[in-house]
C-alpha cells in the first residue's frame, strides 16, 4: 500500500511539473528536418536612432537597409524562427515608438520570438531639454513592460520553447527599480533555475539582450561595464556553471559589428564553457545577421552580410554536442 501511495505521489508531482514547464515551452517545429535555422535580429532601433535633423539621407538609408534585410529573411525558405533580441523600438519606448516597432516586426512573415531590451522600458517618454535620455520611474517602467507584452501579444516576458531535443530559453530584463539597464528579477531567476533543472539532458540556448561579463574585449568605454552585461552577475554565474547543458548565450546590446576583432574570438567563451554569440545592431551602416543551425550532433553559426548578399565564411563556427548531463 505504501509503495502504491509513493508511486502515486511521484506521478502526481511529475504531472504537475510537466504542466508547469509545458505552459512555458512547447514544440512548434516539424521534427523531420536535417537542421533547424534560427535567425537573430538585434537592436533594430526602428526607424533609426539617427535623427532626420542630424542626417536625413543617412537616416533613410538605415531604414531602407533594415527593410531590405527583412525582405532577405522573408526569402529564406529554411528559417524556423526569428528572434528579436530587444531594443526594437527607436529610443524611448513611448506609444509612438511601439507603434513603429510593431509595424517593423509585422513585416516579417516568419515565426518569431521577442524579448525586452533596455530601450523598451527604461526611459522617460521624452528626451530632456538637452536631448538626453532620462531613466523612468519604476511605475513607468512597469507600464512599459506591459506595453511590450500587449504590443507583441506575449503572455510572459520570459519563456521557453523546444526544437527537437534542444531547449530555447528567452529572458528579458524586468527589474523596474534596479540599478542596471539589463537586470533579471529574482522571480525570473527562480523560473530559470527550475527550467534548467527540469531539462538537464537537453542542449540549451539562452537568448538575452545583454552579454555575459567578460565575453568581449574592452574595446570602448561601455564594454564589460555593469550596465552592459547581464545582471545579476554572481547569481547568473553560479546558475550557468551548474548547468553544463547550456551551450550558447545569444546577446545584443553592445552593437558589436562583425568587423570587431572580438566579435568572433576565444574571449567569447564565458568561463571557457558557454559561447556568447554577439549580434550587431541593425542600425549600423552595414547590416549583419547571425543564423544558428541546430543539428542533432552540433550547432553551426553563420554570419550574413546583407549588403554583399553573402555569408562571411571566416566567421563560420561550430559547437559540437558533447556535454554530459549530471
Amino acid at each position: 500500500m505504501k509503495k502504491k501511495l509513493i508511486a502515486a505521489i511521484v506521478l502526481l508531482f511529475s504531472f504537475f511539473g510537466f504542466l508547469f514547464f509545458e505552459n512555458q515551452a512547447k514544440t512548434y517545429y516539424p521534427p523531420q528536418k536535417e537542421y533547424h535555422r534560427i535567425v537573430i535580429l538585434s537592436d533594430a532601433h526602428y526607424p533609426s536612432k539617427l535623427s532626420a535633423e542630424e542626417n536625413a539621407n543617412g537616416r533613410q538609408a538605415k531604414i531602407d537597409n533594415k527593410l531590405s534585410a527583412i525582405n532577405d529573411v522573408n526569402g529564406w525558405n529554411d528559417v524556423d524562427l526569428v528572434v528579436f533580441l530587444g531594443d526594437i523600438v527607436e529610443k524611448l519606448g513611448n506609444e509612438s515608438d511601439y507603434s513603429q516597432a510593431k509595424e517593423f516586426v509585422d513585416k516579417l512573415t516568419k515565426p518569431k520570438a521577442l524579448i525586452v531590451g533596455n530601450h523598451e522600458f527604461m526611459y522617460e517618454d521624452h528626451l530632456t531639454a538637452s536631448g538626453k535620455l532620462k531613466w523612468a520611474s519604476p511605475e513607468l517602467r512597469e507600464e512599459k513592460l506591459e506595453r511590450f507584452k500587449n504590443t507583441f501579444q506575449l503572455n510572459d516576458l520570459y519563456y521557453g520553447r523546444y526544437i527537437d531535443n534542444y531547449l530555447l530559453i528567452f529572458l528579458s530584463p524586468d527589474v523596474t527599480n534596479g540599478r542596471y539597464l539589463t537586470e533579471i528579477s529574482t522571480e525570473q531567476l527562480s523560473w530559470l533555475e527550475k527550467t534548467l533543472v527540469a531539462n538537464k539532458t537537453r542542449p540549451t540556448l539562452i537568448f538575452f539582450h545583454a552579454p555575459l561579463a567578460g565575453t568581449l574585449a574592452s574595446y570602448n568605454k561601455d564594454a564589460n561595464t555593469p550596465n552592459f552585461v547581464a545582471q545579476p552577475e554572481k547569481q547568473l554565474h553560479d546558475l550557468l556553471m551548474n548547468n553544463p547543458q547550456i551551450l550558447l548565450w545569444v546577446s545584443g546590446h553592445t552593437h558589436t559589428p562583425a568587423t570587431n576583432p572580438s566579435f568572433d574570438a576565444t574571449i567569447n567563451f564565458y568561463e571557457g564553457k558557454i559561447l556568447d554569440l554577439h549580434n550587431p545592431t541593425l542600425d549600423g551602416k552595414t547590416i549583419w545577421t547571425n543564423s544558428i543551425y541546430l543539428y542533432p550532433d552540433k550547432i553551426s553559426i553563420r554570419t550574413y552580410n546583407h549588403q554583399t548578399g553573402e555569408f562571411v565564411e571566416n566567421l563560420d563556427r561550430t559547437i559540437p554536442i558533447t556535454f554530459t548531463a549530471k
